[in-house]
């Protein structure tokens, strides 16, 4: 089986929540917990983050096999799973490429999640 690995990252609020997601879904490698934007310099404590003080958001940055499931339907699990009145949901953009296929699949949230669980 020829393997394209693809990684996408998300930041749902508590990271390990959205972790235990996402490694149920066939077709995911890794997943890799941390924070992403801010506006302390250096490394702030995790106390510091958990205050709300710093900025920062707890991301999980997904590694999955493309021929396994698609950017389209992890997107779609992100979306479905968070819960969006009590944290600070991002997704982080690196490209161009991340940020036209992002709004291109956020506007198709229809999709099941139950044939990857």
């Amino acid at each position: 089986m020829n393997t394209k690995l693809e990684t996408a990252t998300f930041g749902g609020g508590c990271f390990w929540c959205t972790e235990a997601i996402f490694q149920e879904i066939k077709g995911v490698k890794t997943i890799t917990s941390g924070y992403s934007g801010g506006t302390v310099p250096g490394k702030p404590t995790y106390k510091e983050i958990c205050s709300g003080l710093t900025g920062h958001a707890e991301v999980v940055q997904i590694t999955f096999d493309i021929s396994s499931i698609s950017f389209s339907e992890i997107l779609v699990i992100f979306m479905t799973t968070q819960t969006r009145w009590r944290y600070r949901n991002t997704i982080p953009i690196c490209d161009l490429l991340s940020q036209q296929k992002t709004t291109r699949n956020s506007k198709r949230s229809t999709e099941t999640i139950n044939d990857h669980l």
